[in-house]
């Protein structure tokens, strides 16, 4: 019986009871869990240690590896959008109808004309759109004094080739003209056209001097831009890159030349369309008399 009481003073000793923290202790066993992890009742004093088998979240790494994503991300968007590195660079030289003007004339087999054996060509609208279309992603790079990037040339050669066989199987390689109007509808979606903007007709006299004010007022934005010029049943492509560089790029032939591209520094409007007509007349017999200017618009 006064073993009994001992219990009793026992309940004071029970202040062992505060000393069951020292079931911290056996969770330290719990690194016996790893070695028996057989005891179920261990696993539930053992769940804390799901805290360490949440610590190798070191396996986070592994699955979160963010060294794959980017290399799995950086090939997929380099090459899609940006052309792969390109040393090759045009020369070009200064124009004998105006010094500020630098041309990039080509080999007479380099043009919609003559381009893989073909003896003519009425795919020029076509070809505009589709070099407008390459132009718009960005991968055109800006002219560098007098050199020329060869992606320009690369840009044209698939623009031509692009613009040629569509007008050959839309028109069954007859020789029917197309005007801008005509193009956007049947090739529209295709070339990626969003939309046109407004027409700026050139005529008359004031023809040149409207070009110019036109080419001025494209090249002050310093922002990209792409223009469809039609001309003596001819269309021409006219950008203005970021810079305020103005570019005219030609796909028909010229005289012994094959296709052309041209290029005037910003806010030379003036001179460049001064160029223009000059150039017109001189492989053509074609002055700037009437004629006409679409902004493109590229998705």
């Amino acid at each position: 019986m006064p073993s009994a009481a001992v219990p009793s003073s026992a309940l004071p000793i029970a202040v062992p009871t505060s000393a069951s923290p020292v079931t911290v202790p056996s969770s330290m066993p719990s690194a016996a869990v790893p070695s028996s992890a057989s005891p179920n009742a261990v696993p539930t004093s053992a769940s804390p240690v799901t805290v360490p088998s949440s610590m190798p979240s070191a396996a986070v790494p592994s699955s979160a590896s963010p060294i794959p994503v980017p290399n799995s991300t950086s090939p997929v968007t380099e090459p899609s959008g940006m052309p792969p590195t390109c040393t090759s660079l045009l020369s070009g030289s200064p124009s004998q109808f105006s010094t500020v003007v630098i041309e990039w004339l080509f080999q007479e087999n380099f043009s919609q004309s003559t381009m893989n054996g073909r003896n003519g060509s009425n795919a020029c609208t076509f070809i505009c759109m589709y070099f407008g279309q390459i132009a718009a992603k960005g991968l055109l790079l800006p002219r560098q004094g007098v050199s020329l990037n060869g992606h320009w040339k690369d840009a044209l050669e698939e623009a031509m080739i692009r613009g040629n066989d569509l007008h050959d199987e839309i028109f069954d390689h007859e020789g029917i003209n197309v005007d801008i109007d005509q193009a956007v509808e049947m090739a529209g979606d295709d070339c990626g056209i969003r939309c046109i903007g407004q027409q700026k007709d050139l005529f008359g006299a004031v023809a040149k001097d409207l070009l110019a004010e036109l080419l001025n007022e494209i090249s002050s934005r310093r922002q990209q831009s792409h223009h469809l010029f039609f001309c003596s049943d001819r269309t021409m492509f006219l950008m203005a890159d970021s810079c305020g560089h103005l570019y005219f790029v030609d796909s028909h032939s010229h005289r012994d030349s094959g296709a052309l591209i041209a290029s005037a520094p910003p806010d030379n409007g003036v001179a460049f369309a001064h160029w223009i007509d000059q150039m017109m007349n001189f492989h053509w017999l074609c002055p700037l008399i009437v004629g006409s200017v679409n902004e493109v618009i590229y998705s």
